[in-house]
């Protein structure tokens, strides 16, 4: 120990953090941002190719990288997607925040909501339509699509019971049942506007219908409640 920071820990005073602790750090931040290549090399690579055509390889070298260094930060190709898709699972949440918490307008709250998963969509959609395209011949693609899809049901189920139990939402399907469905049908719609490429009008009307779809399917009519902040 320094004479300083001796002079510290017989003084009480907090000693200085030495020069390992910093390396450390800086080690930890590099690891993220080769990480970050990594992922942010996947995604780009899947703008030209199918989610089967691209390999580790592949991605490693457009990050920088020999082919062993990215099994070092994923253990397979297909756990860098699904790390791709939490990502974006954590994203869409946070644009439905104010839905989700019952402090705005229902119908307002949840079409801010689907505007910013189609802004997600389109954003990532090399990555959408490769995992979408794949899982129709790759079971284990079609594993992490369908368990990324599962995870959206228990929150919006939680929402819907919660509305139900204070008589904001009238008694209706299993809320499970109704997430799934509903769920199926916003993959269907945004998937198809991402092949097709619309105007600016035409995803006003298909977000707009989604709406209506999902307030009426919950409160059984168009007039869905205000905030409430329902505790």
């Amino acid at each position: 120990m320094s004479k300083k920071n001796d002079d510290c820990r017989k003084s009480g005073e907090q000693p200085e953090i030495g020069g390992g602790a910093r390396w450390s750090v800086d080690r930890v931040r590099k690891s993220e941002q080769t990480r970050r290549r990594l992922l942010v090399a996947l995604e780009e690579l899947l703008l030209d190719q199918s989610l089967d055509e691209v390999s580790v390889t592949d991605v490693a070298a457009a990050a920088g990288m020999r082919r062993t260094g990215f099994y070092f930060y994923f253990p397979s190709k297909e756990v860098a997607v699904a790390t791709l898709l939490d990502e974006l699972y954590d994203e869409t949440f946070a644009g439905a925040a104010d839905f989700l918490s019952h402090s705005r307008d229902r119908s307002a709250a949840l079409r801010d909501a689907f505007d910013h998963m189609w802004e997600l969509w389109n954003r990532h959609s090399a990555l959408m339509l490769a995992v979408l395209d794949a899982r129709e011949k790759d079971r284990q693609a079609d594993q992490i699509w369908r368990g990324w899809l599962d995870r959206f049901v228990a929150p919006v189920a939680s929402f819907i019971d919660v509305d139900r139990s204070k008589g904001v939402a009238p008694a209706g399907p299993e809320p499970e049942v109704l997430m799934g469905l509903l769920l199926a049908m916003n993959v269907d719609c945004l998937q198809r506007m991402l092949r097709t490429d619309p105007d600016v009008a035409e995803v006003d009307r298909q977000l707009g219908a989604l709406t209506t779809v999902w307030i009426r399917s919950i409160y059984g009519h168009l007039d869905a409640p205000g905030g409430d902040d329902v505790r």
